[in-house]
């Protein structure tokens, strides 16, 4: 249990219940609340996939790494890119990029830690493929892909 006026043990929910409890008087001598925030010791984003090739940009928190690569090049008839000419398989440790038939190698390789696969996700916007993956530990990882980068 916090002390009064504490932040330590105080998450949004209590942020809010201050609120409400606070809203019949003049706000004094309130503490600012704060979600938490978790420091990422090593690169908190970076470039290049596999083996540091490629147009793949990547940045992360503790718990998710977000890899985004911007699609370039016409498709047959000038048509934008969709899901039907992007394809990404992951497993628990590894990932795996087709663009339109062929394997995109700077997005396919083991992971430079676990994942969890049924919480990650990707999406074409804007001619940019994003794909989220939410980690298996909450800790930093130095680079998106494992081996030398």
């Amino acid at each position: 249990q916090a002390e009064p006026g504490s932040s330590v043990g105080r998450g949004l929910v209590g942020c809010a219940a201050m609120e409400v409890a606070e809203a019949a008087r003049p706000l004094t001598n309130v503490a600012p609340c704060q979600l938490r925030s978790f420091p990422v010791p090593f690169n908190s984003h970076g470039s290049g996939g596999v083996d540091g090739q490629g147009s793949v940009e990547w940045a992360q928190s503790m718990g998710q790494l977000t890899l985004t690569h911007r699609l370039e090049g016409a498709l047959p008839e000038r048509k934008t890119w969709s899901n039907e000419e992007v394809q990404v398989k992951m497993s628990s440790n590894s990932l795996e990029v087709t663009l339109n038939g062929t394997i995109f190698k700077p997005l396919t390789g083991d992971l430079a830690g676990d994942i969890f696969r049924f919480k990650s996700w990707w999406v074409v916007e804007d001619e940019t493929l994003i794909i989220r993956l939410f980690k298996r530990t909450l800790n930093s990882w130095k680079h998106a892909f494992a081996g030398p980068n």
